[in-house]
């Protein structure tokens, strides 16, 4: 595993989601998805990783200010590193570019280890250190 420190420059290497589902009123299911400039994005990815902390030492979900972790879009285009993937005809909203995270280190490490935001299992969310200064 790399050095973690906090602040950091992230790269990511598969695109990232975070996202909601929710019924209508007529009861049809929709998801909507988060984009990194919005403050949801980086509070969604927060409780994502408070779940995966609390599965991986087997206790309750931890309250936001016992692990802070916030995200925020460096070098993002919103065309660029936009992506939709479809898996099993349904299309996920995704992004990948350059962010800076900050916070827990032992959230950090579980983003790390883990993938950030939702799906990870799939291949969402995988991630490396980016040094802002080799560009």
């Amino acid at each position: 595993d790399p050095v973690f420190t906090t602040p950091m420059a992230i790269k990511m290497i598969s695109p990232m989601t975070t996202y909601t589902t929710f019924y209508t009123e007529d009861k049809n299911k929709r998801v909507h998805y988060y984009n990194p400039w919005t403050k949801d994005f980086s509070h969604f990815l927060h409780q994502n990783l408070l779940r995966k902390y609390a599965v991986i030492h087997q206790c309750s979900i931890p309250t936001a200010d016992a692990f802070p972790f916030s995200i925020e879009p460096l070098k993002v285009d919103k065309h660029r590193n936009f992506s939709v993937v479809l898996y099993k005809n349904n299309p996920i909203e995704a992004w990948t570019g350059i962010y800076k995270i900050q916070g827990s280190l032992q959230l950090i490490q579980i983003g790390y280890s883990s993938g950030l935001g939702s799906k990870n299992s799939m291949g969402f969310g995988m991630w490396t250190p980016h040094d802002l200064h080799q560009e």
